[in-house]
């Protein structure tokens, strides 16, 4: 959604499974964008995220670049006691979306729960889900 005036609104995801527990996320448009019509610089823009990959959970991510230049992504991982895990990058296309599973791009968090942050000089976007291996049921993690 691009506009010159403030936009709110939010997605709906759902899963109904023929058997099991149906299961249903709401993810807000992120209004927290710096705003950029034409000729715009670059700025640092940070997507913190909550996760939690023990026990049967696991957090799921997605990362959109709102630029057509390519993006290459710091992620600092850190666990649940304040402790920097280490960083690593991902990279996303101009206008493009990756998603993936946290632990298994980031095996620092395998078996943790913590907050990850996602740098880019690019304008990204992010979102977050965690999911339940033992109800087969997700829910949306809000950004920070």
């Amino acid at each position: 959604v691009i506009s010159t005036k403030p936009v709110s609104g939010f997605a709906i995801l759902r899963s109904a499974p023929q058997t099991g527990t149906p299961s249903e996320a709401m993810i807000p448009l992120q209004s927290q964008l710096p705003v950029c019509v034409s000729n715009c610089q670059p700025v640092l823009t940070t997507v913190t995220l909550p996760y939690d990959n023990t026990a049967d959970h696991f957090t799921a991510v997605s990362l959109v670049n709102l630029t057509s230049q390519y993006a290459q992504v710091s992620v600092t991982m850190w666990d649940d006691l304040g402790n920097q895990l280490g960083t690593q990058y991902a990279f996303v296309a101009g206008n493009g979306l990756t998603t993936f599973v946290l632990p298994a791009y980031f095996p620092l968090t395998n078996g943790r729960r913590g907050i990850v942050t996602f740098n880019s000089p690019e304008r990204i976007a992010g979102s977050g889900l965690r999911f339940s291996l033992k109800d087969n049921t997700f829910t949306s993690v809000p950004t920070l």
